[in-house]
């Protein structure tokens, strides 16, 4: 994927840091034919960018969707956060919050360390499934609990109680400075709505 440059990135967009939002900048006639110069000139001083499926804002340059908090780092900063070096973290978890008081460059792990549950997790504890078998005796299920210290996850221990599991996970969030695993997972209520509309 080609990479736009901070000057680049600034020629199409202004970017208010106290609201997070990038609107269109008026650009040179040549770079239009005279149709799309006609919609161009309409879409001035509005919000550029539109949501994907994971929920962030994704914004048009030279014919490449980019996300926008990478390219708004890129015109605040003037670097392009390398993934999967680096990526662009949304310290409240929102991710359609791109104020830059809500933006930092983090490792993998870093973005990890301030995930949310995820919308699949069953047991409503970060990091905790159950194994319905775990030895060979019938009926001898567990809750297992692991955790991601990059570059792998480390397993924390089987437990006959879910709380004994929540214990052992909390404790090791602690040690590593994990936050925001107690949000809810992002789209879950969507989720819920269509779930909900399947068994209508």
């Amino acid at each position: 994927m080609a990479k736009p440059t901070q000057a680049r990135a600034r020629e199409y967009f202004n970017y208010d840091p106290e609201t997070g939002v990038l609107t269109f900048k008026e650009r040179p006639r040549e770079e239009f034919s005279p149709p799309r110069y006609s919609d161009h000139l309409k879409r001035i001083g509005k919000p550029a960018g539109c949501p994907n499926q994971d929920g962030y804002i994704k914004v048009l340059i030279d014919g490449t969707y980019h996300s926008a908090h990478r390219v708004i780092w890129l015109m605040i900063h003037g670097e392009w956060a390398e993934y999967p070096q680096y990526e662009i973290d949304h310290i409240n978890g929102n991710r359609d919050d791109n104020r830059l008081s809500n933006l930092r460059k983090v490792t993998k792990s870093g973005n990890q360390r301030n995930s949310s549950r995820r919308i699949n997790n069953t047991s409503g504890v970060h990091g905790v499934n159950w194994k319905p078998q775990y030895n060979s005796k019938p009926g001898d299920g567990r809750w297992v609990a692991r955790i991601w210290n990059g570059p792998r996850h480390v397993y924390l221990g089987s437990f006959k109680t879910l709380h004994e599991a929540q214990i052992a996970r909390k404790a090791a969030e602690r040690v590593l400075g994990y936050t925001g695993t107690e949000r809810e997972p992002y789209g879950i209520r969507k989720h819920i709505e269509r779930m909900a509309q399947e068994t209508e």
